[in-house]
């Protein structure tokens, strides 16, 4: 069921660009960079999310325990969740301008 994924990171960039259209090509670049993008998010989000929000004490239960409506509102968990963004996003665009440069 995942035998594809091997063969979809050991494929060369110049291959789809010389053997197939642009639009091949920039749909794979593309899925490469969001793959990557979200593996790097979860690393950064999971760990210090979920325990924050998990012991929140906002009054939800099951999944919603998870989300941010478990953070009461009179309380500094949100500055969890505003320097984890700004973590993020700051690797994001690091990671979009080391991609454009090649």
């Amino acid at each position: 069921m995942l035998g594809w994924v091997g063969d979809f990171w050991s494929l060369p960039d110049e291959y789809v660009l010389n053997h197939h259209s642009l639009d091949a090509y920039l749909y794979l670049r593309f899925f490469k960079m969001i793959i990557f993008i979200c593996f790097i998010g979860c690393l950064i989000t999971w760990p210090i999310l979920f325990p924050v929000n998990a012991t929140g004490h906002g009054g939800e239960s099951q999944f919603n325990m998870l989300s941010f409506s478990n953070v009461p509102s009179d309380g500094n968990r949100y500055y969890a969740h505003t320097f984890v963004a700004w973590i993020f996003f700051s690797e994001c665009l690091g990671f979009s301008d080391h991609s454009s440069s090649h």
